[in-house]
């Protein structure tokens, strides 16, 4: 196993946690392996936040063998979000143009099957993060409201922000939130 990211604290953190297998800094779209090196070439969250997800895709079978497998998972489609209730789709759209601004390609996930057939891959199937809410999982939200605070940080007047995000709290405390953000992966092997 090897892990790659261009950031090496990143690494260094992945170290400290005790991830076994080599670590190695280096960018997606040149990953410095030679040709069919690995089975299986894995990204997570990834595809959304390159330039050209395509070129990456591309480099992932590249490093892949024969037969093996190029995954992708986690590609949020900000496309096709779904706020409850009606107050909180500001939030939603705020959070999308902040993601657009930081250089996202807010429905990426939705183009996933298409890339990965463009990238030479076979047998390639797609599949989509279903959504669920259950009574009583108001603690489930605080990762929201925190990654939102993150995004919107410096997009909103403070005061706005601050409302924005009681908002989310409150409808969360009263059971009402719904909030569901297509979530894609996909999976395609090389010929």
């Amino acid at each position: 196993m090897c892990e790659v990211d261009r950031d090496p604290a990143a690494l260094r953190f992945n170290r400290a946690g005790g991830v076994r297998g080599s670590l190695c800094q280096a960018l997606a779209e040149s990953l410095p392996f030679p040709d069919e090196t690995f089975d299986l070439a894995v990204c997570h969250f990834l595809l959304l936040w390159v330039l050209e997800p395509l070129s990456v895709l591309r480099e992932m079978g590249r490093v892949t063998a024969a037969g093996g497998a190029v995954l992708a998972l986690a590609e949020p489609d900000y496309g096709g979000r779904i706020d409850w209730p009606p107050g909180l789709e500001h939030a939603g759209r705020q959070q999308a143009d902040a993601l657009a601004r930081a250089g996202a390609h807010l429905t990426l996930g939705r183009q996933l099957r298409e890339m990965f057939h463009q990238a030479g891959l076979q047998r390639v199937h797609v599949s989509l993060l279903g959504g669920e809410w259950q009574d009583g999982q108001t603690g489930s939200n605080t990762q929201e409201i925190s990654v939102l605070a993150h995004d919107l940080a410096g997009s909103l007047p403070p005061a706005e922000l601050r409302d924005l995000l009681e908002m989310e709290a409150q409808a969360a405390r009263d059971q009402s939130r719904l909030l569901f953000v297509p979530t894609f992966s996909a999976i395609g092997f090389v010929p």
